[in-house]
């Protein structure tokens, strides 16, 4: 269990395929054809991702909430469609620690896709996490006419 919750951690911090974890599980046999603990190992991609939502994505999600509570970041967006005709909208973050990082910070469904929806979308997001708009210093968006406007 300890080395499919280590495998799950590095694709999810290394962003690689989910479909790569099938693979994988093949090569640690191979490789490592003495190996008790690689014998037993399977993790493919259904439960790697199920890992990844269920178990690491909470906490991973949370230390970034707590970072953006008490320090600058940029904040960026884009609606799109999935399969069942809603509208998604992306809303990562990029911000400092030991480097630049963006992460994913929520998808809300925004069907609605005016100005005032999608302000009202970001502030829910906001207020959920209690993240201060202070701390926002910069908005990168699409060049779509609802977010510039009849004036630019």
């Amino acid at each position: 269990m300890r080395a499919e919750v280590l495998f799950a951690n590095f694709v999810a911090e290394h962003n690689i395929p989910f479909l790569v974890a099938d693979c994988f599980t093949r090569l640690c046999k191979a490789m490592f054809t003495d190996s008790k603990i690689a014998s037993k190992f399977a993790c493919g991609r259904t439960k790697t991702t199920q890992i990844i939502k269920r178990s690491l994505a909470p906490s991973l999600h949370q230390e970034v909430v707590e970072h953006l509570q008490s320090n600058p970041f940029s904040i960026a967006i884009d609606e799109s469609n999935d399969r069942n005709c809603d509208k998604s909208l992306a809303i990562l973050v990029r911000y400092f620690t030991d480097r630049s990082r963006t992460s994913f910070l929520a998808m809300p469904v925004c069907n609605i896709g005016t100005a005032s929806n999608i302000f009202n979308h970001l502030q829910q997001v906001f207020l959920d996490n209690n993240i201060p708009w202070s701390n926002l210093v910069s908005f990168m968006l699409d060049n779509c006419s609802v977010m510039t406007g009849k004036n630019n």
